[in-house]
C-alpha cells in the first residue's frame, strides 16, 4: 500500500484518537482494496500515536476537511 502526506483539518470531538477539533495535522494516508467481503477503507496512519486506524470514506470526510 502506498502511503501521501496531505494537511487536513480535524473536524471531530477533542481527544478522539488523539486529536483536536479544528487543528490542522499532516496525515500520511492510503487505501485498501476492495474484495467481495467489504469496500475499499482508507488507512491513516495517526500523526499523534503513529498507529495505523482505518474508516471508510463516509467516515473520512466527516471527520476531516482538506486544507
Amino acid at each position: 500500500m502506498e502511503f501521501q502526506k496531505k494537511k487536513y483539518t480535524f473536524r471531530g470531538m477533542d481527544g478522539y484518537a488523539g486529536f483536536r477539533n479544528g487543528q490542522e495535522y499532516e496525515l500520511e494516508l492510503g487505501l485498501t482494496a476492495a474484495d467481495d467481503e467489504r469496500p475499499a477503507e482508507i488507512v491513516i496512519i495517526n500523526p499523534v500515536s503513529r498507529l495505523w486506524m482505518h474508516c471508510s470514506k463516509q467516515e473520512f470526510a466527516v471527520r476531516w476537511e482538506k486544507r
